[in-house]
């Protein structure tokens, strides 16, 4: 028996994660429906690695790997012509030759999970081809920029439905005829609520660098502060997976920091009466957790803090994902849950002492996270919408 086909796409690292989330969560409700064994899951990122996608044992068609401008071309001359330069640009035209060769086989549904170019890619891809479409727009929101209006025509023309990040911009769909839902962002459904959390008598503040190669100067830019702050802090940081152990402990060596011995096989370093706790990635559940705010120059994980009603204090960063525009462009995003400090170091400072002394008013920040976020739950309710009204109605 020739099994149905459900395509995934996704632009890079975030995306894949919440498209391959989307296929675990289609795959457990057919499953329940008994109709499991009927369908067959492919996946495609256009930068990142595939790497999510087989974690979850889905099969990946195309993963063009992260690019040296860090999926940032357009933030930097130096970006733009060091992906030029690694044949990047050509990534974008293999992909869509490779989803039109998904197509040929019959693709009974293509879920676009990203930006309005991922499906611009797809849909002369899928030419010829009566294959129903769901857009998840996850890059863009009306809180930074709404979608111009020829982009909107573009995705009511082609959209079966689409499922915006945010209210806002759910509404705007809909007053443009576009097919639309909000049931929420799937970003949020990447957190682990029942993960065990981290007991401390200080306050726990989250430090989170990032993920990319400006990560590790960002970090020492992060813990420059730390000394000068008056309190005593449970400092935690994250690092992200495909960051270098020794490049880690050389930034903490170049700012006079001291290993000490492992707290629970979790790395501690001092300086001063400050000490920093480095948590694994597969950690960060329990950190985003516990903490009680952070200082964050990452991008998804500063979202799903401020889901969590934990406000943020950044500033500007030493790479393409930490730039003033991309700071700005949170600041809207994420409304007061992210405060964006313009003076470092000693605006910083004083963000972060005001977040560890003045409960109310690091509350009443938090609160809007959950308000530019949305509550969890929405990955569930998608895919009980494909299946009841594309794949099995």
């Amino acid at each position: 028996m020739n099994k149905k086909k459900i395509c995934v796409i996704a632009n890079g690292y975030a995306e894949e994660m919440m498209a391959a989330k989307l296929m675990s969560a289609l795959r457990i409700e057919l499953q329940q429906l008994g109709k499991d064994e009927d369908y067959q899951f492919v996946g495609g990122s256009l930068v990142s690695s595939g790497k999510w996608f087989q974690e979850e044992r889905f099969a990946t068609f195309f993963s063009g790997g992260m690019t040296p401008s860090g999926g940032f071309p357009t933030r930097s001359w130096e970006g733009f012509f060091s992906d030029l330069g690694a044949g990047a640009f050509l990534t974008p035209f293999k992909f869509k030759d490779m989803i039109k060769n998904w197509a040929k086989y019959n693709l009974d549904v293509i879920i676009v999970v990203g930006d309005f170019l991922l499906m611009m890619l797809a849909v002369p891809a899928l030419k010829n081809h009566d294959i129903p479409m769901i857009f998840i727009p996850t890059a863009k929101s009306d809180y930074i920029q709404a979608h111009f209006k020829i982009e909107k025509k573009f995705i009511k023309k082609h959209a079966a439905m689409s499922f915006p990040r945010d209210q806002i911009t759910s509404n705007d769909f809909s007053e443009f005829k576009i097919p639309s839902l909000y049931y929420g962002n799937l970003m949020q459904d990447l957190l682990d609520l029942n993960a065990p959390t981290i007991e401390s008598q200080a306050p726990i503040v989250a430090l989170l660098p990032g993920s990319r190669e400006e990560s590790y100067e960002n970090l020492e830019m992060i813990i420059q502060l730390l000394p000068e702050v008056n309190n005593t802090i449970h400092w935690a940081l994250v690092q992200a997976g495909n960051l270098d152990n020794d490049r880690i402990k050389n930034c903490f060596i170049n700012q006079q920091w001291a290993p000490l011995s492992s707290d629970n096989n979790i790395p501690v370093w001092s300086k001063g009466k400050h000490k920093v706790y480095c948590y694994p990635n597969t950690m960060f559940d329990s950190v985003a957790l516990s903490c009680d705010f952070g200082i964050s120059l990452a991008g998804t994980a500063s979202e799903q803090l401020a889901g969590l009603g934990k406000p943020i204090v950044a500033f500007k960063g030493t790479g393409p994902q930490s730039t003033s525009r991309r700071m700005e462009d949170n600041a809207k995003l994420l409304g007061d849950a992210f405060i964006y400090e313009k003076s470092y170091p000693k605006g910083v400072i004083h963000q972060i002492e005001e977040l560890i002394n003045n409960e109310p008013f690091r509350k009443q920040k938090g609160q809007e996270g959950f308000v530019h976020m949305g509550k969890p739950g929405a990955t569930k309710k998608i895919a009980e919408y494909i299946i009841n009204n594309i794949l099995e109605k």
